[in-house]
């Protein structure tokens, strides 16, 4: 607890005018309150105005005015002494003439002469002291105006700053109620928005309850001696706006769409419950006066009052796509206003909402927020994004994700319509496996991506589609109903076949083609399918390749390695004598592949021999030689279709 000066120090009212003019040179206003400004160091009354502090001139100033003032500033006890301090240059004044008859509470109840006059050749700049017993000791400086900015505690004949320590809005709120501002709330800001006081600060850490009237009524810890710093605890006080909580919704200016409040600072803050997801703010209509009225846009911290950059607008233009855990909208305005404000709507990011892209006759121009995109998927790069063709990656241009391509590449299908010509493909970031990057386990994200341009007689291209993911060509298709009945076998010496089943125990077989998301589980089988006591199988190495033909220019990919799986995301499950169980996390090969062929070598060795060549064990390569194995196959499954959706 501390004890609150004797002395004057500075009052911060919230501005709301309701101006009724007369006539052209004397305005009478009526107020909740006119924000004010004076300290104990500077005697001059400033009143804030159309975004800027201005003096009042000092010619007929006396002391009813000055009594006015200090009832203001909370003193209604008090008395005022009237000053004149003499003019340094340089003034800008607000107010002149005013007369008060001495009870009234506010400076605008006073008659004066018309806003702004451009000099006071008269007198110097009119001044109060105020003294009482009891008054506020709590100020916000630094801020737009007098409803916010950093919070200051008068004591020790300085005014120190409070450590951020514990500060939340409830703080803010009894800062807001002890100023005698008459607002909705108050926003507490940790983050030194209004700049720091080269003072030592006078709390570390402060727990209001938020329906306290004075800040020396909340439980406080006082600071040590030896600390001279600390981060600087900011307030925002409003009278006007709303806090949502929901996943989406409709945020609108007050009033809207007829024109909004005059003399207000209103708040809009947007906290989903969902701490864990990141959201998009979108303008669908912004009209305010480009002269006097501004509108702050800024990102909060999901579980606090913390602002993440932010700007400001005015006139027509709409701010950009906003991302963001939470949201603080402001408004600031005058005292004239015929314009709608705004309209915004927030709801789940996208992906698609940080891909920006365009087209002409030829090419693709897409354009990725890396920024923005690292927020949704952290492990995305300019490595693993690409088109249908994974080989159509992008470079890193001021922080954007750029790729270029031609249409008669990087898989784009082309549709001719009588007037147009329509291009598709689709932009995906692969998740490679460790061992190769031929190897895609699953995908972070996929999107489709349409282009449509007038047809013109002179653009044509020579241009061999590949397929879309679920679509193959047509001869492969058929090549695969003439030749894929279910699996592939090649028989040598003797019969095997390689089996898939829908569970780990291989109880459930699955005759009809396999199909898969990606990153889910296959089980197969190598098996031996002539049951003979005497005989037993080793599988020695296993292979998947994108298609069913095997060249030497086909991408093979080794699952396992002299009778050791060596792919990350396969492994074996059991061996017995006549089969070999295998389980393996579902992969696609890069490019335009939708299906996967498992190929694996076995030997068949009579039951009695125990070389290292005849062992379903996993040892070094190298170390397997023998030459009395009864017989060597190669046998073949496929295709295991694979269904491109992303991972959950």
């Amino acid at each position: 607890m501390w004890t609150p000066s004797l002395t004057a120090c500075l009052i911060l009212l919230y501005p709301l005018y309701m101006i009724d003019i007369t006539d052209s040179n004397t305005i009478f206003a009526q107020a909740d309150s006119t924000p004010l400004l004076l300290t104990k160091t500077d005697p001059r009354v400033q009143v804030f105005r159309n975004g800027q502090w201005g003096f009042i001139c000092g010619h007929g100033w006396n002391s009813k005015a000055a009594r006015v003032i200090c009832r203001m500033k909370g003193y209604w006890h008090g008395t005022g002494t009237a000053k004149i301090v003499p003019l340094t240059g340089g003034e800008k004044f607000w107010l002149d003439d005013v007369s008060c008859v001495g009870n009234e509470t506010d400076i605008n109840e006073c008659s004066f002469q018309g806003w702004g006059i451009p000099s006071c050749p008269a007198g110097g700049v009119a001044g109060v002291n105020c003294e009482v017993s009891a008054q506020p000791n709590v100020r916000l400086t630094d801020g737009f105006g007098p409803w916010e900015g950093r919070v200051e505690i008068y004591e020790n004949d300085m005014w120190q700053p409070v450590c951020t320590t514990g500060w939340d809005d409830k703080d803010a709120q009894v800062i807001c109620t002890e100023l005698g501002i008459r607002s909705q709330g108050g926003l507490a800001h940790n983050d030194a928005k209004y700049g720091r006081s080269g003072n030592p600060p006078i709390i570390t850490s402060t727990t209001c309850v938020g329906t306290e009237t004075d800040i020396s009524l909340c439980p406080a810890t006082r600071v040590s001696p030896a600390q001279t710093s600390c981060d600087q605890a900011g307030v925002e006080c409003y009278n006007c706006g709303n806090q949502y909580s929901s996943e989406a919704g409709i945020l609108q200016s007050d009033n809207y769409p007829q024109p909004y409040p005059r003399n207000v600072h209103c708040l809009y803050i947007i906290r989903p419950k969902n701490t864990g997801q990141l959201y998009k703010l979108e303008f669908s209509d912004f009209k305010t006066e480009s002269c006097c009225d501004i509108v702050h846009v800024a990102t909060l911290n999901s579980s606090s009052s913390i602002p993440v950059g932010g700007s400001t607008y005015s006139g027509t233009s709409k701010p950009p796509i906003l991302l963001g855990k939470a949201f603080a909208v402001s408004l600031d305005t005058d005292g004239s206003n015929n314009m709608a404000g705004f309209q915004a709507k927030w709801s789940p990011a996208l992906v698609q909402d940080v891909v920006n892209m365009s087209c002409d006759a030829g090419t693709f121009n897409i354009q990725i927020d890396l920024t923005f995109l690292k927020r949704l998927y952290p492990a995305s790069s300019e490595r693993t994004i690409a088109l249908a063709d994974s080989s159509c990656t992008g470079t890193i241009i001021n922080d954007n994700i750029v790729i270029k391509t031609n249409a008669d590449s990087c898989g784009t299908i082309v549709k001719t319509e009588a007037d147009r010509h329509i291009y598709s493909n689709f932009l995906v970031d692969r998740i490679f496996a460790t061992e190769s990057n031929s190897i895609v386990r699953g995908l972070r994200w996929k999107i489709p991506i349409t282009c449509s341009v007038p047809r013109s007689e002179s653009f044509s291209i020579h241009y061999h589609p590949y397929p879309d993911v679920g679509t193959r060509r047509r001869s492969e298709v058929e090549r695969m109903s003439r030749e894929v009945k279910g699996h592939i076998r090649v028989q040598q010496n003797f019969p095997t076949s390689i089996s898939v089943y829908e569970d780990q125990a291989m109880t459930i077989r699955q005759f009809a083609t396999p199909q898969r998301r990606l990153g889910e589980d296959l089980f197969f089988r190598v098996q031996l399918d002539q049951a003979d006591s005497d005989l037993k199988l080793v599988v020695t190495s296993c292979f998947a390749l994108p298609t069913y033909l095997e060249t030497t220019k086909s991408t093979k990919y080794i699952l396992a390695r002299e009778g050791c799986a060596v792919d990350s995301g396969t492994h074996i499950l059991r061996t017995t004598n006549h089969h070999t169980d295998f389980q393996m996390k579902v992969f696609k090969f890069s490019g335009n592949y939708n299906t996967v062929y498992i190929t694996c070598d076995v030997r068949v060795c009579p039951v009695t021999d125990n070389t290292a060549s005849c062992q379903q064990t996993c040892t070094s390569p190298g170390r397997r030689r023998s030459t009395t194995y009864t017989g060597q196959n190669r046998v073949r499954y496929g295709p295991v279709v694979i269904e491109d959706l992303p991972v959950s």
